[in-house]
């Protein structure tokens, strides 16, 4: 995905935190830095950032068939894969109703061969956890929003607590990884999903910017009279555009599932989304081929309705880890 997608996935996610009456502090701490999103959101695809967490690793767990040994642990039946998904985003729905995978698809064993702390569900453990410490550490006044005392008032220096728009940046940060668990060609290790020019990958990421529009972009949001209120305002515009219907309050899986284990979740459901929008049978696991993006989504219709999978499933799941990270506060 491309800067103005990432940030109106966490502008939009924004909005339901808003929407949400158990999340109201955490927006006073998020939304008025909604203008800036955009730093966070980009941070992780520009080279420097590749010393830190931007690291290329970070961004995919591309599924393959496994081979090795113990195969059984790498099976995830279909209702398997379920019941660990949040019914409310709709790539469930898709999985749920419209899968035409078979049954031999789903006894397969996958695995995203990739360096143990260098794929997405790390990236996401790492930041879920770095962002409660965050929140543990403010000053007075994003101490005041986080419920209950944490005692370090006295403890910390002043000049070492940290402010609303420093945790902000993290959380608009966090958001990123969770938007590429949910781009299909992230998940997938088949050639081709590989970033090619007017290849499948580069060209749904810029046909989304287009879908986004030129208001999400940095130099928009860096010169817009707007409001933060009226920017998040203007994110929520887009549903009846892209078709989107989100539920507050916001869930988490019923097997309430930490987000390392989440993530694979939500990585092995795009992984079957792609399978189901690219067959097996057309595009082996082995095969070079690497089909055009215009030529392949040449049906408009199919083509939203697959925008509209990944992007209510992308900022619901933003919003909901979010809540989740803030109920480690509320419990």
């Amino acid at each position: 995905m491309k800067q103005a997608c990432h940030t109106w996935i966490a502008l939009r996610a924004l909005g339901l935190i808003q929407d949400d009456p158990k999340t109201q502090d955490l927006a006073q701490i998020l939304v008025p830095w909604a203008k800036h999103s955009y730093i966070g959101c980009w941070l992780p695809d520009m080279q420097k950032f590749k010393k830190g967490h931007g690291i290329i690793g970070n961004h995919t767990f591309k599924n393959a068939p496994y081979n090795g040994d113990n195969k059984s642990r790498f099976v995830v039946p279909k209702q398997k894969l379920l019941d660990a998904l949040d019914p409310n985003l709709a790539l469930h729905g898709y999985i749920s109703s419209n899968s035409t995978l078979d049954a031999s698809w789903w006894k397969q064993p996958y695995k995203a061969e990739q360096k143990d702390g260098e794929h997405l569900p790390d990236c996401l453990s790492s930041l879920f956890d770095t962002i409660a410490d965050l929140l543990l550490l403010g000053d007075p006044e994003l101490d005041a929003l986080v419920p209950g005392s944490t005692g370090y008032g006295d403890y910390l220096d002043p000049t070492c607590t940290l402010t609303k728009a420093q945790v902000s940046t993290f959380f608009f940060i966090m958001s990123h990884y969770i938007a590429d668990c949910f781009m299909p060609c992230h998940a997938d290790k088949r050639r081709l999903a590989a970033f090619e020019t007017d290849g499948v990958h580069e060209g749904w990421e810029k046909h989304w910017e287009k879908l986004i529009g030129a208001d999400f972009k940095k130099t928009a949001l860096k010169s817009t009279p707007a409001t933060s209120e009226q920017v998040v305002a203007k994110a929520k515009e887009l549903d009846t555009t892209l078709g989107l219907t989100f539920i507050t309050p916001l869930t988490w899986p019923d097997n309430d599932n930490d987000i390392w284990e989440t993530a694979i979740f939500w990585c092995r459901a795009s992984f079957a989304f792609s399978c189901n929008i690219f067959p097996i049978g057309k595009y082996p696991y082995d095969s070079q081929a690497q089909p055009l993006f215009n030529e392949h989504f040449s049906d408009t219709a199919k083509l939203s309705e697959y925008d509209r999978i990944v992007l209510q499933s992308a900022v619901y799941a933003v919003a909901s880890t979010w809540k989740q990270i803030w109920r480690k506060f509320k419990e």
